[in-house]
This record gives C-alpha cells, sequence and structure tokens, in this order.
C-alpha cells in the first residue's frame, strides 16, 4: 500500500519459501507485481498461482487485471469470466458485459458493468472501493471520489490501495485525490 515494492517482494519470496504451493501467498506475489506496474511478472505468477489451484476464484479476478493494465482486454475478459463462473457471481450479467465488450470495446464492458453491480453497491452489498475503481476506470473523476470518500468513511482498509492500483492513475493529479491520499497518510507522488 505504502508502494515499497522492493521490500514487498523479498518478505513475499520468504514467504514461498515456506509454503511454495500456497495460493494465496502466490498470488499475492503477483499482486506486488501488478501494485510495481511488472505487468508481464505479475501475468507469469498469476498462470503458476491459477495452475496450483485453478478454482480460488480471486486469482481470476487479480489475474485480469493485470491483462486489462496491459490493454489486453480480450485475455482480461476472459479471466473476469473466470472469476464470475466459479464463484457464481452475476452469472446472468456475464453474456450483456460480453455483448457490450463486443458492440463498445472495453469502456462499454466496464460501463455496463458498473450499472450491473451499482443497485448492490448502493445497498452495501459491493464494496465503496470497488464502485470507485469502476468510475475511475471510466474517467468520472466525481464518481470516484464520491465512493472513495465513502471507503474512507467507512474506514474500509481497501482505501489504502489507492497509493498502488492502476485503476487510479487517471485521477492521480486531482487535488481531491492528493488530500484523501495526505489523510490516509500514504507516500505522495513526485510530479
Amino acid at each position: 500500500m505504502l508502494g515499497r515494492i522492493d521490500e514487498a517482494l523479498r518478505e513475499i519470496r520468504r514467504a514461498l519459501e515456506l509454503d511454495p504451493f500456497s495460493p494465496i501467498i502466490n498470488k499475492v506475489y503477483a499482486d506486488i507485481y501488478m501494485d510495481g506496474r511488472r505487468y508481464d511478472e505479475a501475468i507469469e505468477q498469476y498462470k503458476k498461482a491459477i495452475e496450483i489451484d485453478p478454482n480460488f476464484s480471486i486469482t481470476h479476478f487479480f489475474y485480469a487485471r493485470s491483462y486489462e493494465a496491459k490493454g489486453m482486454y480480450d485475455q482480461a475478459l476472459e479471466q473476469y469470466e473466470a472469476f464470475a463462473k466459479i464463484g457464481r457471481y452475476g452469472l446472468d450479467d456475464i453474456a450483456r458485459s460480453r455483448e457490450a465488450y463486443r458492440k463498445s470495446g472495453w469502456k462499454g464492458y466496464i460501463q455496463t458493468s458498473t450499472e450491473q453491480i451499482r443497485p448492490r453497491a448502493d445497498k452495501g452489498e459491493v464494496p465503496a472501493f470497488v464502485m470507485a475503481s469502476f468510475y475511475a476506470r471510466l474517467g468520472d473523476s466525481d464518481e470516484t471520489m464520491k465512493w472513495l470518500q465513502r471507503c474512507y468513511d467507512e474506514r474500509d482498509f481497501r482505501v489504502a490501495l489507492i497509493g498502488v492500483s492502476f485503476e487510479f492513475d487517471s485521477i492521480r493529479s486531482d487535488p481531491r485525490f492528493i488530500e484523501l491520499s495526505k489523510r490516509i497518510g500514504l507516500p505522495q507522488q513526485s510530479s
């Protein structure tokens, strides 16, 4: 969360030495590469994690993010769908999202996905952080900040992930984002 990627990699490698076949340790190893913007290494590590446990659904979700960050949307869609199918999340929505992607590209996919989960988020069934990440990917800084503020107000640990999550790169210069980062206590990015 603090962007200390090299230190995090040293620690996760120690954990991996102790338990090399742990699905969660292998997934977190890949997550650290993601947070360090080392997407190719993240992709390779997610593949290893999935080989260890192909039914550990959350790995597919984060694996999808690595492809999304690289602009490899076909592969991202495949992994987001694997996550949904294994976890039995929104199975009815998969076809609509795929169709939106086919017709309108990645932005259409994200827009449709946002519309599908928004009612559940309004009821508190989807974390505010997730909604913020969707709106950030759509380029809607007002909605992004609204949901991040909700995340902060709810004291959700995920809000600290804004320091490393690629989804928020487009709004890092927004004064509201900078102020929230300061309140959280995140290191300030150099301009």
